[in-house]
C-alpha cells in the first residue's frame, strides 16, 4: 500500500555549511559579516554562496529588506529553519529542547535579532583580545543556548559564560548580560536575586567549589548603567550578598572597543 506520509529529504551540504548551521544554533541570529569573522574565512563571496545555497535549500531564513535604502546598506541576517533540525539532531552539541523551539525563530523581533548579533560581536572582540591567535591565552565562550541543561546557572540563562586562561595567571570566569532590550525594573531585580541565589546555592557543590563567576553587565547607555548600579547595590543589601559585578555600556564599547574600556566595579553602597 502506498505510504502517504511524506518523507523529509535531507539535501546535501558541505562541512563549511554545517559549520554555519552550528553557529546559527549557537548564536541564533547572525549577519553575513559576523559569520565570515566567526569562520575566519578570507573570501566574503564564498560565504555568500554558502548562505545563498542554504537559503535555497530551506535550511536557513534570510532577513533582508531590498526596498529600504537603509536596510540595503546592512548585511543580511540569518536564522535556522525547522528543515535544519534533522541535520542538527545528528550533532552531539545540539540539544533537543533547543531544536524543538526553532520554529519560532523567524517570528522574533528585529530588536532580538540585533541583540543576538551583538552578543556574537562581543565574543569576537573577546576572542581577538584573549584568543590563541594573539598569543594571549585561551578563551572558551558558551552562549545561552549552550547553557541549556546546566541547572546550577542562574535562570533565565545569561547571554554568555566564558572562561579566560592566561599563562601565569589565575583562571577567570565570567557571566555576561547584555541588557539592550526593554526589561521592567521588577524583572531586573528578580534576575539579580537569581544570580545571588545561584551563587549561594548549588554552584559550589555542582562545580567542585569553583569560585562563582564575576557578572558583567553591558547596558545601552550611561544612564542605564547608572540605574543598574543602584539597583544591584540595593538588591545586594537586601540579600546580604556581595555579588561581584562590573558594568559598561554599548556607547563606550563602540567608541573605544571592548579591549580599551574600563569596566566600572559596583562598589558597596555608601551610607
Amino acid at each position: 500500500m502506498h505510504n502517504m506520509k511524506q518523507q523529509t529529504t535531507k539535501l546535501p551540504i558541505t562541512k563549511k555549511q554545517l559549520a554555519i548551521l552550528l553557529l546559527l544554533y549557537q548564536f541564533r541570529f547572525l549577519d553575513t559579516t559576523t559569520i565570515q569573522l566567526l569562520l575566519q574565512h578570507k573570501l566574503p563571496t564564498r560565504i555568500q554562496q554558502w548562505l545563498k545555497d542554504l537559503t535555497t535549500k530551506g535550511y536557513i531564513h534570510q532577513f533582508y529588506d531590498r526596498t529600504s535604502f537603509v536596510e540595503r546598506t546592512k548585511p543580511a541576517v540569518y536564522c535556522l529553519t525547522t528543515k535544519a533540525r534533522p541535520i542538527l539532531k545528528e550533532q552531539k552539541k545540539c540539544k533537543l529542547p533547543v531544536l524543538s523551539q526553532i520554529y519560532r525563530e523567524k517570528d522574533l523581533s528585529e530588536e532580538f535579532r540585533e541583540h543576538c548579533c551583538y552578543v556574537a560581536n562581543i565574543y569576537l572582540q573577546l576572542r581577538d583580545q584573549y584568543g590563541e591567535t594573539k598569543g594571549n591565552g585561551e578563551i572558551k565562550f558558551f552562549t545561552k543556548v549552550e547553557l541549556t541543561g546546566y541547572d546550577y546557572f542562574p535562570k533565565p540563562f545569561p547571554d554568555g559564560y566564558f572562561v579566560i586562561k592566561q599563562k601565569g595567571k589565575q583562571i577567570k570566569r565570567y557571566l555576561l548580560e547584555v541588557l539592550d532590550l526593554y526589561i521592567p525594573k521588577r524583572v531586573l531585580k528578580e534576575r539579580i536575586r537569581r544570580y545571588i541565589a545561584s551563587e549561594q546555592g548549588d554552584w559550589n557543590e555542582m562545580t567542585n567549589n569553583l569560585k562563582f563567576p564575576t557578572v558583567l553587565f553591558i547596558l545601552r547607555n550611561k544612564h542605564k548603567q547608572r540605574n543598574i548600579r543602584k539597583l544591584i547595590q540595593k538588591v545586594r543589601d537586601e540579600e546580604f550578598s556581595y555579588l561581584p559585578c562590573y558594568l559598561t555600556n554599548k556607547e563606550a564599547i563602540k567608541e573605544q572597543g571592548l579591549e580599551n574600556i574600563t569596566w566600572e566595579k559596583v562598589e558597596e553602597k555608601e551610607y
